[in-house]
């Protein structure tokens, strides 16, 4: 139907479009739920088609599971399919509605994986700061299993690390880097399989470590043994993560929380390119001294843009 609407006789249309809807309103399933989801949000005249009802209904389903009174595995693809048709260009008005009232009581499965959408809606919308409250509700509610609360944790450390890229100031910047890497070490201490966590502990120590010559000239061979473990522990975990999902089932539209890791690789090993080469007497060869540092402004900018905090990319670099 999809793919043939504009095909379709007026009244055929009608008719599967008011199947669609009541589908979408009282779906068989959790994973048809899913399934019809990935088409409506795919297909932008089938999903203007049906209106602003599509919204309504998988607000009501989400409240529904969220407040026990349906299946709780409804929860999660009603908020991801909210979560997906605002970034699209719709409201994002009952999405946050929705989040925002979520205080960690709601039965355990029905929170299952909401953290990872709750980051994610409160990267793509502005004044969102609430959120966080919910993700440290969701962290420090015992209830949860272990998973969902480390999802919360690692949100937690995803935004800290997306303010210290935005920071206008050095202190900022540095401060909330450390909270993030702290962060992100705890998860990896103890979840073995949170290697996404470990990747970013990797990166964020790099960017610490090329920043802490600055402040102590005297550390620096300290901060340089610092930055190549970081480099190669980097190296080592996002191969690692690459082998362990590289035949799994991706979803398209989280296709970029993957590429960060490599975006990160990137920016990690022109900091190491550009630590031995600022040690190097200039003086010879300056073109060949500041090509590495001026590479930090530019490597990110053209293929770094769909990911998480990019924008802040380039403060960090001035740093």
């Amino acid at each position: 139907m999809a793919h043939g609407l504009d095909t379709l006789p007026d009244d055929q249309a009608r008719e599967l479009l008011t199947a669609a809807a009541t589908g979408l309103r009282q779906p068989h399933s959790a994973w048809v739920l899913t399934d019809a989801l990935d088409i409506v949000c795919t297909q932008p005249d089938l999903a203007a088609r049906l209106g602003n009802r599509t919204l309504r209904d998988l607000a009501a389903l989400a409240e529904a599971a969220l407040s026990g009174d349906s299946d709780a595995a409804y929860a999660q693809p009603a908020v991801a399919g909210l979560l997906r048709l605002a970034v699209a260009g719709g409201t994002p008005h009952r999405l946050l509605t929705l989040l925002t009232e979520i205080t960690g009581t709601e039965p355990a499965d029905a929170l299952e994986r909401l953290p990872v959408l709750i980051g994610i809606a409160r990267d793509h919308f502005a004044d969102t700061d609430r959120l966080l409250d919910v993700l440290g509700a969701l962290e420090n509610q015992p209830d949860l299993a272990p998973d969902s609360r480390a999802d919360a944790s690692f949100e937690l450390a995803l935004a800290a690390e997306r303010t210290a890229l935005e920071a206008a100031e050095g202190t900022t910047a540095d401060e909330q880097l450390r909270l993030a890497l702290m962060r992100f070490s705890e998860i990896d201490r103890t979840h073995e399989a949170r290697l996404d966590a470990r990747a970013h502990a990797a990166a964020i120590s790099a960017v610490l470590a090329f920043a802490d010559p600055e402040k102590n000239p005297t550390g620096a061979d300290k901060a340089r043994q610092q930055l190549t473990e970081a480099s190669g522990q980097l190296d080592a975990t996002a191969a690692q993560l690459a082998a362990w999902t590289g035949r799994m089932h991706q979803l398209d539209w989280l296709s970029a929380r993957g590429l960060t890791q490599s975006a990160w690789s990137r920016l990690v090993t022109t900091l190491n390119i550009a630590q031995t080469r600022l040690d190097q007497p200039s003086w010879y060869k300056p073109a060949g001294a500041l090509n590495p540092p001026v590479a930090l402004f530019t490597s990110c900018d053209s293929r770094c843009t769909p990911h998480r905090a990019a924008r802040g990319w380039r403060r960090v670099r001035c740093s």
